[in-house]
C-alpha cells in the first residue's frame, strides 16, 4: 500500500469535510464564510476538468444530476446574452456551474458523513440563535439575517428539516447516539423557530406534505414511537410559535384571510392581492410569448403596460413571486422545462441511488429529496432563485449530499466485486 497516497486521500477528505462544514454551518449567519467553503471546493475541482480520467468514472446518475444543473444555467445564461442584460447577470446562473465543478472533486474525496450532520445541526442552532438575537436584542419585527425575511425564514426551515432527516442517521449509531440526537433535535427546533420569527408564511404551505414524506421514508427505519414523537414535536413547536404573540406568526397568518377578503372587495393592494395580480399578469405574458419568453427587461416593460392598460390592478418591479410563472414568462417553454428538470432529476437520482432495501442510505436520500421539495414549496410564493441565497444553497447542498451517497455506492460495489473475485 502506498502510504503517501493514503495520507493524500485522507487529507483531501478532511479538506472537503471542512469546506462542507463551513457551508452548512454558516451559510445563514455568516454567508461569506459559508460561500468560502463552496469556493474552495470549486477551486479544487477546476484541475479535474482537464483530466480524461475524471469523466470516465462518472455514472449515469451523476451525469443526470450534472446535466440538470448545467442545462438550467445554460438557459438562464442565454437569456442574459440574447437580451443583453449585462455581465453581472451571469453571477447567479454561474452558481449551478460552480456546483458541478465542485462535485468533480467531491466524487473523489467525499465529505465525512458525521462532519456533514454536525454542520447541519450547528447550522440549525446558529440560525435560531441569530433569530433570537435579532428579535430580543435588536427588536426586529421580522428577523431576516443577511438577506430578506422570506429567504431567511424559508432556508431556516429547510435547515431544521435537514436536522430532522439526520435523526435517522443518528439513531443507527452505537456510540454517542443520545448526544447526536440531542444536537440534531436542537437544530430542528432552532431552525423552525427562526422561520417562525421571520414571519414568512409561504414556506409553511408544504410542511405537512414534507412531514408525511419523511414519516413514510422512516416508518421502517426508525421505531414508531420515536418517529411519531419527532413529528408530533414539530407540530407542537409550530403550534406554540403560532400562538405566541411575540413571534407575530398568528397575525401574519390572519393577515392572509384579511388580504383575501380585501381582494374580493376590490382592493388588490395587499401582500396576497399583489401576488394574485402578478400571477394574472404572468399568465398573460406566457400566452403572448410561450416559446421564447420576454426576457427580464421585456418582462418588466410588458407588465408595466398591462398595469397601465388596466389588465392587472397592481404590480411591483421585481419578480412574479412564483418560480414557475417567472421562469416561463422570462425564458419561455424551454426555461420552464429547465426549471422542472432541476426539480425532477435530483429527486430521480436520489431515489435511483437509494433502493428501498438500502436503509443505510435513507437519511442522505431524505435530506436530498426534502431540499428539492422545500424549494418547490418556497417557489409557490417566491422566485427563490432570484436571490443569491437561493441560488447558492440549492445546487451546492444537492451535490454535497449526493457525493456522500455516491461514495457509499462505489465502496459497496468495490466490496461486492472483491467478494465475487474471492468466491471464484
Amino acid at each position: 500500500m502506498n502510504l503517501s497516497a493514503v495520507n493524500k486521500d485522507q487529507f483531501f477528505i478532511w479538506f472537503s469535510s471542512v469546506c462542507v462544514f463551513l457551508f452548512f454551518a454558516f451559510s445563514l449567519v455568516a454567508p461569506k464564510l459559508g460561500a468560502a467553503g463552496a469556493a474552495f471546493l470549486l477551486l479544487a475541482g477546476i484541475p479535474l476538468l482537464f483530466r480524461k480520467q475524471t469523466y470516465q468514472q462518472l455514472n449515469k446518475e451523476t451525469l443526470l444530476l450534472m446535466a440538470g444543473l448545467l442545462f438550467y444555467a445554460l438557459v438562464w445564461m442565454l437569456e442574459v446574452y440574447f437580451h443583453e442584460l449585462g455581465s453581472r447577470e451571469y453571477d447567479r446562473p454561474s452558481r449551478f456551474v460552480f456546483a458541478v465543478i465542485a462535485l468533480l472533486f467531491l466524487l473523489r474525496y467525499p465529505p465525512r458523513q458525521d462532519v456533514v450532520w454536525a454542520a447541519i445541526a450547528l447550522g440549525g442552532i446558529a440560525t435560531g440563535s441569530w433569530a433570537l438575537w435579532e428579535k430580543l436584542a435588536l427588536g426586529a419585527v421580522r428577523v431576516s439575517g443577511h438577506t430578506n425575511a422570506i429567504q431567511y425564514g424559508n432556508l431556516s426551515m429547510l435547515m431544521g428539516l435537514l436536522c430532522l432527516a439526520g435523526l435517522g442517521w443518528a439513531y443507527k449509531l452505537h456510540r454517542y447516539r443520545g448526544l447526536w440526537m440531542t444536537v440534531l433535535l436542537a437544530g430542528l427546533v432552532f431552525g423552525l423557530m427562526a422561520s417562525g420569527l421571520s414571519g414568512s408564511r409561504g414556506g409553511w404551505i408544504g410542511l405537512p406534505l414534507i412531514l408525511l414524506y419523511i414519516a413514510k421514508q422512516y416508518h421502517e427505519h426508525l421505531p414508531k414511537r420515536l418517529l411519531l414523537a419527532s413529528i408530533a414535536g414539530v407540530v407542537i413547536l409550530v403550534t406554540v410559535a403560532y400562538l405566541t404573540p411575540s413571534t407575530g406568526l398568528k397575525s401574519r397568518v390572519s393577515g392572509v384571510f384579511h388580504d383575501l377578503e380585501q381582494y374580493q372587495q376590490g382592493n388588490p393592494i395587499t401582500s396576497v392581492g399583489i401576488r394574485f395580480e402578478l400571477w394574472k399578469g404572468n399568465l398573460i405574458l406566457i400566452q403572448e410569448k410561450p416559446l421564447l419568453g420576454w426576457g427580464e427587461r421585456g418582462y418588466k416593460e410588458r407588465l408595466e403596460e398591462l398595469y397601465k392598460q388596466g389588465s392587472i390592478r397592481a404590480h411591483i418591479e421585481s419578480h412574479a413571486h412564483n418560480e414557475m410563472l417567472y421562469d416561463f414568462s422570462r425564458r419561455g417553454i424551454v426555461g420552464f422545462l429547465s426549471l422542472l428538470l432541476i426539480y425532477a432529476l435530483p429527486i430521480y437520482v436520489f431515489f435511483k441511488m437509494v433502493p428501498v432495501e438500502k436503509q443505510i442510505y435513507t437519511p442522505i436520500k431524505v435530506a436530498g429529496v426534502i431540499t428539492v421539495f422545500c424549494y418547490i414549496d418556497f417557489g409557490l410564493t417566491q422566485a427563490f432563485f432570484e436571490h443569491n441565497s437561493g441560488v447558492m444553497f440549492y445546487p451546492f447542498a444537492l451535490v454535497f449530499l449526493y457525493a456522500m451517497i455516491n461514495q457509499k455506492k462505489q465502496a459497496e460495489y468495490a466490496d461486492q466485486t472483491h467478494h465475487n473475485a474471492v468466491v471464484v
